[in-house]
């Protein structure tokens, strides 16, 4: 009988560690490279799945400009931007002429934002060293006027803020410098076409 008890107590206690294990990464939203961010889905999703989601207290920000495409001549492309600064999320919608609808793409997700890869990096506690450890290596950028620096994949940027004004390239102390820096903001985007 006590073997028993023990057995059904070590049983219990199992089941609790694994669900609890399974809540801890069912909390984060899933970020798939040049497709969603959790059920928004880009080239797909609309300003209205989104205002379904995230609700109405966003900033929009609205552009418009007119562009010369092959076969359709000039045509007037508006783009719309929706930030949510208080989730730290924005959704940038391109529409192009009357022919086509609203186009979701690109998603910018910043830290504190519960979110990782689906190859595993967390937004706000990854590396640079992480992504290049998971995603490969590429090219780094930087832009001194945002103080940020990113390295950029298909469909998908990671990037980190800087405090100091980069004076010059080198791959070498970028290299050394910049791979602990932690990821606080993770760009989707539609994958460009060949």
């Amino acid at each position: 009988m006590k073997t028993l008890s023990i057995l059904l107590s070590f049983l219990i206690l199992c089941f609790f560690s694994i669900n609890a294990q399974n809540q801890e990464t069912d909390d984060y939203v899933i970020i798939t490279t040049g497709e969603s961010f959790g059920d928004i889905i880009l080239n797909k999703s609309s300003v209205e799945d989104v205002l379904k989601k995230y609700g109405e207290k966003y900033k929009n920000k609205e552009k418009v400009w007119t562009e010369h495409f092959v076969g359709e001549g000039y045509v007037e492309v508006s783009s719309n931007t929706m930030l949510y600064k208080k989730i730290n999320l924005i959704f940038y919608f391109v529409k192009q002429g009357d022919k086509h609808k609203n186009k979701l793409e690109e998603i910018i997700i910043k830290s504190p934002v519960k979110a990782k890869t689906a190859k595993g990096i967390i937004l706000g506690q990854s590396t640079f060293k992480d992504v290049v450890d998971k995603y490969g290596n590429t090219f780094w950028t930087y832009s001194n006027k945002n103080k940020r620096v990113t390295k950029a994949y298909k469909g998908i940027k990671f990037s980190a803020s800087y405090q100091k004004k980069v004076k010059h390239f080198d791959k070498k102390e970028f290299n050394e410098k910049y791979y602990e820096y932690v990821i606080d903001r993770i760009t989707i985007s539609m994958p460009m076409k060949k």
